[in-house]
């Protein structure tokens, strides 16, 4: 009897990494309990037929599984890399785990598979970390705290990823020049600190 993984709960929407080539059996909404493809002959090329397709499986002996036995047991937090050309655009450039089960600093290859010599052969990459993704409409004062300069910033406001803070992000930040306020920019000051200053009464009357 052919040995399938651990289901892979993906509702409904299927894996990048997963190849139209690559065995897998299928459950969806409707027949949870039945899993289509078990007898290994059904491919990932028919997921059209499963739009509604809660949980996956593959071959027992598939990388995907390596990867997560490995973090389990490590505490790492490895993405499944399921081979192409170039390396990932979210790979942070640090270590990266083969299939061999090593983790090293220089993938000799992303393709799978990829039959490498010595000691780390096969070597192709099966897991790596994804870099940490940038906040979207963060502030300048935001980015620069985070360590961007001058350049990183001009880049991040083309992008658009940058936004101008509230006015209550401004006075909380800074303590303004009362001499450079206009009268609606006095009001509105007051305003958020009044403000402010009520919510902070709230919580500690709650906290009696």
């Amino acid at each position: 009897m052919f040995e399938w993984g651990e289901p892979i709960h993906i509702n409904g929407e299927r894996p990048e990494w997963l190849k139209d080539t690559e065995a897998c059996s299928f459950s969806f909404v409707g027949s949870i309990d039945h899993w289509h493809g078990d007898d290994a002959t059904s491919t990932a090329n028919v997921w059209r037929y499963f739009g509604s397709t809660q949980r996956v499986r593959l071959p027992a002996d598939h990388p995907y599984y390596k990867v997560q036995a490995y973090n389990a047991q490590y505490g790492t937090n490895f993405a499944y890399w399921g081979g192409g050309e170039h390396a990932p655009d979210d790979w942070d450039k640090g270590a990266v785990l083969v299939r061999v089960g090593k983790v090293i600093n220089k993938p000799a290859s992303w393709t799978h598979p990829w039959i490498g010599t010595g000691d780390q052969s096969p070597a192709d990459v099966i897991g790596y970390t994804r870099r940490p993704a940038v906040a979207e409409h963060m502030t300048e004062r935001e980015a620069r705290e985070h360590g961007a300069d001058d350049v990183v910033v001009a880049a991040m406001r083309a992008a658009g990823i940058l936004r101008d803070e509230t006015l209550a992000e401004r006075f909380k930040n800074a303590r303004p020049d009362w001499r450079l306020l206009d009268r609606s920019e006095l009001i509105d000051y007051v305003f958020v600190w009044a403000t402010n200053q009520c919510l902070r009464l709230g919580r500690t009357w709650r906290a009696r």
